[in-house]
């Protein structure tokens, strides 16, 4: 399984089924995914997510029921970075200013070596 934004594709989702870039999954659901089907019944506005306006489900949808599962990603740092300042991942807001001073300094004396 992959997860990718079809509505990049060209033409979209119906278009990546038709060219066979992705499965329609329609018979997969209806076989395999009984609850999910049900879900999906009693909750319109997701199913229109998942599937084209002809009617073909593209996608599994990652469920977000509770608010703490809406805020999935947040800020990302580069490893490699703190490691060469010899800085811990910021836990604190503190941390935070400290850690992006210190890319901000290193940057300001080595432009190519951090970004």
């Amino acid at each position: 399984m992959i997860e990718y934004e079809w509505s990049n594709y060209p033409g979209g989702p119906e278009k990546a089924i038709k060219d066979g870039y992705i499965l329609r999954l329609n018979d997969v659901i209806d076989q395999y995914t009984p609850h999910l089907k049900q879900y999906l019944n009693e909750h319109p506005d997701i199913d229109m997510q998942i599937r084209t306006a002809s009617g073909s489900y593209y996608a599994f949808p990652f469920i977000q029921g509770d608010d703490k599962l809406r805020t999935y990603q947040g800020p990302i740092i580069r490893k490699d970075w703190l490691d060469e300042l010899g800085l811990d991942v910021p836990t604190t807001i503190d941390e935070w200013h400290t850690m992006l001073q210190a890319f901000k300094d290193k940057r300001e004396l080595t432009p190519r070596l951090l970004f």
